[in-house]
């Protein structure tokens, strides 16, 4: 995980990957990528928007409709 605060008082986490999945180099490599988004002024997260599970469900609904 990666953490940083945010301008406004807020802070933001990030989950790298489950233990499991990647190296420990590997996770720290992702982890300094994500970090230098920070700092460079990018948030990860920003503009993923707040769907809710009924919005995606509808989404991927309208996706899976085969042509007519």
């Amino acid at each position: 995980m990666v953490q940083r605060d945010l301008p406004g008082g807020n802070s933001r986490r990030i989950t790298i990957a489950p233990t499991n999945v990647l190296t420990l180099e590997a996770a720290r490599a992702r982890a300094e990528a994500v970090l230098a988004d920070f700092y460079r002024g990018i948030d990860p997260k920003a503009g993923r928007g707040n769907t809710t599970l009924q919005q995606t469900l509808d989404d991927y609904l309208l996706a899976e409709k085969p042509a007519a």
